[in-house]
């Protein structure tokens, strides 16, 4: 389980620059920031070698970060996605250094809790400018971060709602049946189950294909585990 702590103060004092933790995959990338951030006047930076997320959340906790530097990527995205909470928990502001512009992914950042993404792939000049503008609380998102993230959400919500209106339009019934197929059963167990006919469990299982639009129940439960389904029919996504 992710630990987090108490930072020892809250904010920047006046003319002090920002402590700065760099977690990053890639060995070359992290020494590069660290020289170049120390070259335009930031004091206090600590690299993370080891990267796994206790190895982390330790190195934050004795070292009390106004800002980390976070690759998107160390090893697997679920650990960096997983530091964000704990890391922001404690105090510091979480900048996300983006190998890939996948809008869902970056999405997934922001909602755990990161501050800032940016592009690691751009010149390393203007990638530092905008660290410091970001730990000096200027822009944390970049304009394409931005744009990109709300059409990706517009339209995940779009195919969330999509999806969750042919789970709805399912009568109890069906919904019973979908759920017993989803358990293993077939037909005549399930009518057994259900005390009705194994015809009129067929003619369920029918209506529950056309309106979830599939041609099979293997298919009808694939959409109902991928789909969340059965879900809150309040939740909007």
């Amino acid at each position: 389980m992710p630990v987090s702590w108490s930072a020892p103060r809250e904010g920047l004092s006046e003319g002090l620059s920002p402590r700065v933790l760099i977690v990053h995959g890639q060995v070359l990338l992290r020494q590069l920031l660290a020289t170049s951030l120390g070259a335009v006047g930031f004091a206090d930076i600590e690299v993370v070698e080891r990267l796994s997320l206790e190895a982390v959340t330790a190195t934050a906790q004795a070292t009390h970060p106004d800002v980390v530097l976070l690759g998107s990527h160390l090893g697997e995205t679920a650990t960096s996605l997983a530091l964000v909470a704990p890391l922001s928990a404690g105090g510091a502001m979480v900048l996300v250094l983006c190998e890939d512009r996948d809008p869902l992914l970056l999405s997934k950042f922001l909602e755990a809790g990161a501050k800032g993404l940016f592009n690691s792939a751009q010149s390393l000049e203007h990638l530092v400018k905008l660290i410091g503008d970001a730990a000096l609380g200027r822009t944390v998102l970049e304009p394409w971060a931005r744009y990109e993230i709300a059409v990706a959400l517009r339209s995940r919500r779009a195919e969330q709602t999509l999806h969750r209106a042919r789970f709805w339009a399912l009568s109890d019934a069906e919904s019973d049946v979908l759920k017993l197929l989803m358990k293993g059963h077939q037909a005549e167990g399930i009518a057994a189950l259900r005390v009705v006919s194994v015809a009129t469990v067929r003619s369920q299982i029918r209506s529950v294909l056309r309106k979830l639009g599939v041609n099979s129940q293997l298919a009808a439960v694939v959409l109902a585990e991928h789909s969340g389904w059965p879900f809150d029919r309040e939740a909007t996504g």
